[in-house]
């Protein structure tokens, strides 16, 4: 008898990690809405193909094994799996949990290698524009479409604000810039963006000049 319930353990043992569902995703439980996330799974003597997965919140792609998940919203999101280890097995269900996170929170923009700071007047008549930079462990390529810069001329009791249309200056920024001097202010806002397709508008920052 006791031989049996040894036995029986390790049957039970067994069948326990052959039942085992491994979902792997880089960014440990972190999905960004609006790009695809990559993601992994595998269950122990199961087909993948035999695996049914779904998703609360966007769209999922799948390839085999690996899979691909676009939240719509950030927030959360749960990721369901059904399958069977064999066709005449019941049904075993999964859910998974993600947070779900803006992939523009992240954005800074940058003259420089500065943001809300001073710099040498000397050094910002250098810069051929603003630099936009991501924080998280994404990857998806950013491009500037425009800003609205506002420069304060505190001796002249002079503010100029325009638009300018990509992160490099125009020519009539880079004249505006010139005739900075020290205890000036500059004001970048309005700073939008485009990555894949999707658009985003970065924090606004401010640089004086020294």
């Amino acid at each position: 008898m006791k031989c049996f319930f040894v036995l029986w353990m390790i049957f039970a043992v067994f069948t326990g990690f052959t039942q085992e569902l491994v979902v792997s995703n880089d960014r440990q439980n972190i999905l960004y809405a609006g790009i695809e996330n990559p993601m992994q799974f595998a269950i122990n003597g199961c087909n993948s193909n035999q695996v049914k997965i779904t998703t609360n919140n966007g769209v999922i792609k799948r390839n085999g094994g690996f899979f691909t998940i676009t939240p719509l919203l950030p927030g959360s999101a749960t990721i369901s799996f059904s399958y069977k280890l064999s066709p005449k097995s019941k049904w075993m269900y999964r859910v998974f949990s993600y947070s779900v996170k803006s992939r523009f929170e992240n954005t800074r923009a940058f003259l420089g290698n500065q943001r809300n700071d001073s710099m040498p007047t000397a050094t910002i008549h250098a810069q051929q524009g603003i630099i936009l930079t991501n924080f998280s462990d994404m990857e998806a390529p950013m491009s500037v479409t425009g800003f609205e810069i506002t420069l304060v001329y505190k001796k002249k009791g002079e503010v100029v604000t325009f638009l300018n249309a990509s992160n490099q200056f125009s020519e009539k920024a880079r004249d505006a810039l010139a005739k900075l001097e020290p205890n000036d202010f500059i004001s970048f806002t309005n700073i939008r963006f485009n990555s894949n397709r999707y658009n985003g508008v970065a924090e606004p920052f401010y640089i004086i000049a020294k």
